[in-house]
């Protein structure tokens, strides 16, 4: 029997995978002193936010890349930078100067040297926290070119539907005229078995992800525009069988560094590969972790949420156009459970295995053209990429046998555009507004239990003048099951279901899904979402009476 793929644990995936892309959406508007320190930085893809690096462009942060250039310490820099006035750019106005003088006071003062780089988008702001830089710790830190930052998500979510909340013990079997009892639970938790369950939400599931992050500015040693990463998680689960518990691993061991102005990036080390492509979040806010279903670049390996060995090289072609490349090591896709995600974690705990059974390398490109939001130009991301993973997959196309297809690979695109803006008056509102999404990917139904996914999404960032980084987002999205899977999986049912004392289940062909969220920056370093989401049919292979799921989703998501 085929291995048990479901839409649920990608969701789950995504989620988890969410929390190493973080981002920070511009807090302008929020009358107090806490909102000037929630100011993100310029690389926000999708609210194209102009904050700390574009005061790049005045005195302060010209003397600051002077000073790294000429290999001056970090501790240099630190106390230049607490001393600094509103940066002085021609044509700015006198509020948004303001604001301008008040980042470079709060501890997102940091995140230019400390904050880590080339990200699809960029990591929580050190002025997006809890503990900010209370008693001055994180200036202590900075002195040392240091940066530490650590943050948690916790998400629930549950079925509401008056639907079974676990795979039965019995059901009908009409070629067999009688009631047949589900096989029991054994040591694959991916299997369809009694008691078990057959998507992530079936019953209410709950976890909590536990994430730390530390940079060193290697401009204290003289080596300008370089910098050295290390970061690990630990995760607790209520289901062992979709996201391992307990599972504590590295996430990121790099060393960063740019070259002739930052036109080329070079990222080697151990890092998680889905962080640095694709970009599937929604408004590109790591807190709001609901919505997205796109399986594919997992399906084909790309690393997600631990680190694996990997060499990654960004071309800043212009201020807009891009292009990215990277080669590393898959994750598991033919693995024990067919969940790339748990086999990681099952066949490498610790994340320092190099190279654990059923992967290989793996390469991805990307072209890319991002425009952040201004007062005169709305904003827009568009980006196209390839993945080949030279693993050998399952071959769907038999699934009683082990046969195998040697290396496969895949191609996406997605698009977000801003189509309304509610408030172009200055540099850090102009983000806020309306704007809609499209993704579309592929893989082949040979390798991939979804082989085709398309979504499109509207989202509205900034709806109240008062709650100017909060995020209503409405989510479609379309999974194809492989047809070769499917069909491999009736025909089984359909064959052997006389000559067993086992219900086989069915399987579907496709799946919908639809998500609305509403996500509240509730204060720096404090997010809360909360939402719906309905699926038609939450997992590929189906026993009988499993019905659709309307699923109640939760998360709380703390930077400190």
């Amino acid at each position: 029997m085929a291995q048990r793929r479901d839409t649920a644990w990608l969701r789950r995936e995504l989620a988890v995978a969410a929390t190493c892309c973080a981002v920070t959406i511009s807090a302008a508007g929020i009358p107090s002193a806490w909102a000037q320190s929630t100011q993100p930085r310029a690389s926000d893809p999708a609210a194209g936010s102009q904050t700390q690096e574009q005061s790049a462009q005045g005195t302060e942060a010209r003397k600051q890349d002077s000073q790294a250039k000429s290999g001056k310490s970090a501790k240099t820099q630190a106390k230049s930078s607490s001393k600094s006035s509103a940066p002085q750019v021609p044509g700015l106005s006198a509020a948004d100067a303001a604001q301008l003088a008040a980042l470079e006071a709060s501890p997102a003062r940091f995140d230019k040297t400390l904050g880590p780089r080339i990200w699809d988008i960029p990591f929580p702001s050190y002025g997006d926290t809890i503990l900010q830089d209370a008693g001055g710790w994180r200036s202590k830190l900075a002195e040392y070119g240091i940066g530490l930052i650590a943050w948690n998500v916790s998400i629930f979510q549950s079925n509401l539907l008056n639907g079974p909340s676990v795979i039965p013990n019995y059901a009908y079997a009409p070629s067999a005229g009688a009631f047949l009892p589900y096989p029991k639970c054994g040591r694959n938790p991916s299997a369809i078995c009694a008691g078990g369950q057959a998507y992530l939400g079936q019953q209410p599931f709950g976890t909590t992800d536990s994430y730390a992050t530390l940079t060193y500015d290697m401009n204290q040693w003289g080596i300008p525009d370089a910098q050295i990463v290390v970061g690990g998680m630990f995760i607790l689960s209520s289901n062992d069988a979709f996201l391992k518990d307990g599972w504590t691993t590295v996430t990121n061991l790099i060393w960063n560094q740019s070259f002739y102005n930052k036109t080329f990036e070079v990222k080697l080390g151990l890092m998680p590969l889905n962080q640095e492509f694709v970009g599937v979040f929604v408004g590109g806010n790591f807190a709001n972790s609901f919505g997205p279903s796109a399986s594919i670049p997992a399906e084909l390996g790309l690393g997600m949420p631990n680190g694996v060995p990997a060499a990654m090289v960004k071309w800043n072609i212009t201020d807009k156009f891009y292009n990215q490349f990277a080669v590393g090591r898959s994750q598991p896709v033919n693995g024990p459970t067919g969940n790339p995600f748990y086999d990681e974690a099952y066949l490498n705990p610790n994340g320092f295995r190099m190279v654990p059974p059923g992967t290989g390398a793996l390469i991805i490109d990307e072209v890319g053209y991002k425009a952040k939001a201004t007062p005169t130009e709305l904003s827009t991301w568009v980006r196209a990429g390839g993945i080949w993973n030279f693993s050998d997959f399952k071959d769907l196309r038999n699934l009683t046998s082990a046969e195998t297809v040697g290396g496969s690979g895949g191609v996406y695109f997605l698009v977000d555009q801003q189509i309304w803006q509610q408030a172009p008056g200055s540099i850090f509102t102009a983000h806020r507004g309306i704007y809609a999404g499209f993704s579309a990917m592929y893989a082949p139904p040979e390798v991939a239990a979804f082989s085709q996914y398309y979504e499109g999404r509207l989202y509205w960032i900034g709806p109240f003048d008062n709650r100017p980084t909060d995020m209503i987002s409405f989510v479609y999205a379309h999974n194809e099951v492989s047809k070769y899977l499917a069909d491999g999986i009736n025909q089984i049912a359909k064959d052997y279901q006389p000559f067993t004392d086992y219900i086989l289940p069915f399987a579907n062909y496709s799946t919908n899904s639809y998500t609305l969220t509403y996500l509240a920056h509730l204060m720096p370093g404090l997010y809360a979402s909360v939402g719906v989401s309905y699926t038609d049919n939450p997992s590929i292979q189906t026993f009988q009476g499993q019905g659709s799921a309307l699923s109640f989703l939760g998360s709380i998501t703390t930077v400190f």
